[in-house]
């Protein structure tokens, strides 16, 4: 049996995550054309492809040992970390005309809509239970002490979550951040290093309840 050889992967871009923290991938020749989204959850990150036979389910991909081989034979050199397999993914898909699971881009499909949830205290993924609520519940407040607000629900510690700085009034800072990076360690107090552009450390320690207790 004669292996055809791969077709070429189309350029990429990644657009801004939402507030569940879902990464769109577009491709084409504005980069424009969306053909699918990835996501963290714990270590692996999935994709989930915007059209085809696979529509809207999640491909799992999980972070390679030292020494791995890539699974994938079209892929030559040691085996890529868990979200550049999940974007390599959906690319495959989108050039592999033939595959079962072809992804044809899309002009629309992004922003998706958000999952419905019983609690806007936890993100989509978490469990609903009064344990979750009510650590949820302690972390937001922990969280206000230290200036930062939720824009979505709470994740688990290790999982991204997207937050707004609230040290900056006019133009303010958003992105995906971990409550176990944002808590400290050891029961002290995080650096005051917050993100890119924010205030130096003596403003953020004057500005900040929870550095002032």
């Amino acid at each position: 049996m004669t292996r055809h050889e791969p077709a070429a992967l189309p350029a990429f871009r990644i657009g801004d995550a939402d507030p569940e923290c879902r990464y769109p991938i577009f491709v084409g020749t504005k980069q424009d054309r969306f053909i699918g989204h990835v996501f963290r959850w714990h270590k692996p990150w999935y994709a989930v492809p915007a059209s085809g036979k696979l529509a809207g389910t999640e491909q799992r991909f999980t972070h390679p040992a030292p020494g791995d081989e890539n699974p994938d034979p079209d892929d030559a050199g040691p085996a890529r970390p868990a979200r550049e397999q999940a974007i390599r993914w959906l690319l495959k898909a989108v050039a592999d005309r033939e595959a079962d699971h072809h992804i044809t881009p899309v002009h629309d499909g992004w922003p998706l809509p958000p999952t419905p949830v019983s609690t806007t205290l936890l993100h989509p993924r978490m469990v609903d239970t009064p344990t979750n609520r009510k650590r949820a519940a302690e972390v937001i407040t922990s969280l206000a002490a230290l200036c930062w607000q939720p824009i979505g629900g709470y994740p688990g510690s290790d999982n991204p979550w997207m937050v707004r700085c609230l040290l900056h009034a006019e133009s303010a800072w958003e992105g995906p951040l971990y409550w176990s990076h944002l808590r400290g360690r050891n029961r002290q107090l995080p650096s005051t290093y917050r993100h890119k552009g924010c205030l130096p450390d003596a403003e953020v320690r004057a500005r900040v309840p929870a550095y002032q207790a």
